[in-house]
């Protein structure tokens, strides 16, 4: 008898359970979109994760929305405010402050989104896109098919394409020009010979005007607010990664070991991740180099190294703090992601949990 009794209230509280889901779209007679988009507008983001997610396991690419102040957070927060999945394997997300873009590169699209409220204002479709970012003017995609193409940033009509090299993966615009960093990443058997090159073209005869020599599958490319271009040279992905600063004269010079690099003023900040790959242990050291001074300003802006190697770098410059995408583990990549603050003297902030594999970081 006990048993049946609780039974029949366990019934009763899913009833009131489903009732109370339910109750709030009935009494306001609004729809599960408005509902979203009513949540994503009260959350008020400060940040915009994008998630990788694992083609090969079927998980599609997310957006985590976050705010910083509150912690609070609102994952896949992109097919909740448009009622449509982001899709395959996002690369990354580039804002201009109003408009945010995002490449899909496994669904051969780039969307642009209200920055504020994370709605497709647009879709550019364009084959396997690796890298965007944009001006006022033009929106420019790094296609891994070998070309450049450029669109229109209030009509996302394409303009024109340029080919540049095989497997280009980052972007960077600095005094009237586009960089494009050429890696030749899936030629490993021929020794990646075919990149080991930067491309600087000329916006507007739009034609390739310098192939700039550089390491290594360079990969990330980033601008500095003097006109400095710094590119991550990747090599085999072990301890010969490195820096490039590319000069005026278009050759470049070696400044420090660094995986990854993200640029605010004329500071570059520098992570250096190595991964034991026997072991799947990593390390990785935080430093900073200062592009007015040509120097390393700190070498180490922890007290000690990271225990692992951030999938990506940002920057808040507002709140002058470092921004890095993290796995689960160093062997898992279906797991969910985290994303850790640190303060430019090196003290972990915050730390917010994410979707699986957190790629690239917009901040709002």
């Amino acid at each position: 008898m006990k048993i049946k009794n609780f039974l029949r209230l366990v019934s009763l509280l899913l009833v009131a359970v489903a009732f109370t889901a339910c109750s709030e779209k009935e009494t306001t007679g609004k729809t599960d979109l408005e509902l979203a988009r009513e949540k994503f507008a009260a959350l008020e983001p400060t940040h915009l994760i994008v998630n990788q997610g694992n083609q090969a396991s079927g998980i599609e690419g997310t957006v985590t929305a976050l705010n910083y102040s509150t912690g609070a957070a609102m994952s896949n927060a992109f097919a909740a405010v448009n009622g449509f999945a982001l899709g395959d394997t996002p690369q990354n997300i580039f804002s201009t402050g109003k408009r945010s873009y995002i490449c899909v590169f496994g669904s051969n699209l780039v969307w642009a989104v209200d920055a504020q409220n994370l709605q497709v204002m647009g879709m550019m479709k364009v084959s396997s896109p690796q890298r965007v970012i944009a001006d006022a003017k033009w929106v420019y995609v790094a296609s891994n098919d070998g070309f450049v193409t450029r669109f229109n940033a209030q009509t996302f009509a394409e303009d024109k394409h340029i080919e540049v090299g095989p497997n280009p993966m980052g972007l960077a615009l600095a005094n009237g020009d586009l960089y494009v960093s050429i890696s030749d990443s899936y030629n490993w058997l021929g020794g990646m010979a075919n990149g080991k090159r930067v491309a600087r073209i000329d916006i507007s005869e739009w034609k390739v005007e310098a192939e700039i020599p550089v390491g290594l599958n360079p990969t990330r490319l980033e601008a500095t607010s003097d006109g400095c271009v710094f590119c991550v040279c990747n090599g085999n992905f072990d301890s010969e990664q490195y820096i490039y600063r590319i000069k005026a004269d278009n050759s470049a010079e070696q400044i420090c070991n660094g995986s990854d690099c993200v640029a605010s003023g004329s500071k570059v900040f520098v992570a250096y991740g190595v991964t034991d790959w026997i072991t799947y242990t990593s390390t990785c050291t935080l430093s900073l180099y200062d592009s007015m001074t040509s120097s390393i300003v700190s070498s180490s802006l922890t007290p000690q190294p990271l225990d692992y190697s951030p999938i990506f770098i940002a920057f808040d410059s507002g709140r002058d703090m470092l921004i890095l995408g993290k796995r689960a583990s160093g062997t898992d990549y279906t797991a969910a992601g985290s994303v850790d603050f640190y303060s430019t003297d090196g003290k972990l902030k915050k730390s917010f949990p994410v979707g699986v594999e957190p790629y690239s970081a917009a901040v709002l």
